[in-house]
């Protein structure tokens, strides 16, 4: 395993996941409000999605959602040598970068751009300026769950990519 590759796909993976997130944040806010604590919730007043902004919420979740997983099955697969096919090396690899988004998001997104720097595009609208965005215990407990998120989603991850392995 290539530690100099694994760390430029561990910073690709997580500049894809901030950028997905500022989007959600800015254009589907209702997708994301549940990633906020309540009373940032509530100077938000995020309004309920019609059928139409509902639909499209969903189908951007559910295209980044398998654009990030796609990914990160051909990490999984790509950065493996011969030597190395086995489950548990494909499930370190990935893991790795999925634990990397997951420290990326808790330091860089939610402790320096929202709590720190107050940055629009990761706030909820309404919420600007708002002193309850500075909550950062909130968001350590996020990584906390986050981390056991990444857990699952590096297994299923590292199971694709094995089973591609073993078949090819």
């Amino acid at each position: 395993m290539a530690p100099e590759l694994l760390v430029v796909e561990s910073v690709l993976w997580s500049a894809l996941w901030m950028i997905l997130v500022a989007i959600a944040v800015r254009r589907f806010p209702f997708s994301m409000e549940h990633d906020y604590p309540e009373d940032v919730r509530a100077v938000a007043k995020i309004k309920p999605p019609s059928r139409r902004q509902k639909r499209a919420g969903m189908l951007f979740a559910a295209l980044s959602l398998l654009l990030t997983f796609a990914l990160l099955v051909y990490f999984g697969i790509s950065g493996v040598g011969n030597a190395e096919r086995g489950f548990l090396p494909v499930f370190v690899r990935v893991w790795v970068i999925c634990m990397a988004w997951n420290v990326v998001d808790l330091l860089v997104v939610d402790w320096i751009l929202v709590c720190t720097l107050s940055c629009k595009y990761f706030l909820l609208p309404g919420s600007e300026g708002y002193s309850g965005n500075k909550n950062y215990l909130f968001h350590f407990k996020g990584f906390l769950k986050g981390g056991v998120s990444m857990t699952i989603m590096a297994g299923i991850a590292a199971g694709v990519s094995y089973g591609i392995m073993s078949w090819v």
